[in-house]
């Protein structure tokens, strides 16, 4: 009897355990996300003014279309054979356009990037390199805020990224004017708006995330410029750079997807970044933007030679 008894209690012990662990606050069941069920009008997100604006959508609504990575294929039939960009890749200027992609980016700051360049600039550089409490603060706890309680934080200090991913149908799809704040033409066009110089995939990945980025702040002044972002800088130094494998400087060697292991690969700024420095312009923050590559630069590209 007192055998049994004991049994009872410890086993109700252990599902108690085991109901805190998932309630608490602290901790993320990811799957929370995924578990909602999946409509029609969620798998087809209404992105441009003209669309949001017919479905009724507030800027918060337009918010939570950016779903946590993998979630598209995952829940959505017209998604599943799309091209991923993913997060962190650097991908050539040269690359074909295949659509539709589903883009791939990260806010937050990285916790190895921060204790390893960000912390360690000298205030009177940090300060300049990189505008002071520009970060969105989301890490995995904020996130799960966001989706089910709240908008997260800015500029509050936590550290942690997350990764959100968006469906893009088309070539050069214009969002318009977002809530007064975000003015997005041709999305993946590298440059100013319609007048930029050419289409690239991670182009598309940096237009997703500034605009996330101002319509999630509600203000598009407190964005860098563009590698001085703190969110979205590294998705910028990307646009500017390529990647090559084999002797350094040679025109014949081979343009490739960054990455820090394989040997002979190095990366380099694009001519049009790159000639920015002799006329004494720097309308990309070329420093801010060395500081994102390299090992603890939180993706795959190599350090610039130039």
């Amino acid at each position: 009897m007192k055998l049994s008894n004991s049994l009872l209690f410890l086993s109700s012990l252990i599902v108690g355990c085991k109901g805190s662990l998932r309630k608490s606050p602290l901790l993320i069941d990811e799957q929370d996300v995924w578990k909602a069920q999946t409509s029609q009008e969620e798998c087809n997100p209404a992105l441009s003014v003209k669309d949001y604006t017919a479905r009724g959508l507030d800027r918060s609504d337009w918010l939570k279309q950016f779903k946590p990575c993998g979630w598209y294929q995952e829940n959505c039939d017209n998604h599943k054979n799309a091209i991923v960009l993913k997060n962190n890749h650097n991908y050539n200027v040269n690359d074909d356009l295949n659509y539709p992609f589903i883009a791939q980016f990260d806010v937050g700051l990285d916790k190895t990037f921060y204790e390893k360049i960000f912390s360690k600039l000298p205030k009177h550089k940090k300060d300049r390199v990189f505008p002071e409490d520009n970060n969105l603060s989301i890490g995995r706890k904020t996130l799960k805020q966001f989706y089910f309680e709240t908008i997260p934080e800015v500029g509050n200090g936590r550290l942690g990224e997350v990764c959100l991913e968006i469906p893009i149908s088309e070539e050069r799809e214009d969002w318009g004017n977002l809530f007064d704040v975000a003015n997005t033409l041709d999305i993946g066009r590298c440059g100013e708006d319609d007048e930029g110089f050419w289409d690239s995939k991670s182009c598309i990945q940096h237009d997703v995330c500034t605009a996330y980025k101002a319509v999630l702040q509600d203000n598009d002044a407190k964005q860098g410029d563009f590698c001085d972002d703190l969110d979205c800088g590294d998705e910028g130094m990307m646009t500017i750079t390529d990647c090559y494998i084999g002797q350094k400087y040679s025109p014949w060697d081979t343009p490739v997807v960054c990455d820090l292991v394989t040997k002979n690969i190095y990366s380099e700024f694009q001519a049009i970044a790159a000639a920015t420095r002799l006329i004494g312009s720097d309308p990309f923050h070329l420093e801010a933007c060395t500081k994102w590559a390299g090992k603890d630069g939180g993706n795959e590209t190599p350090l610039q030679w130039n």
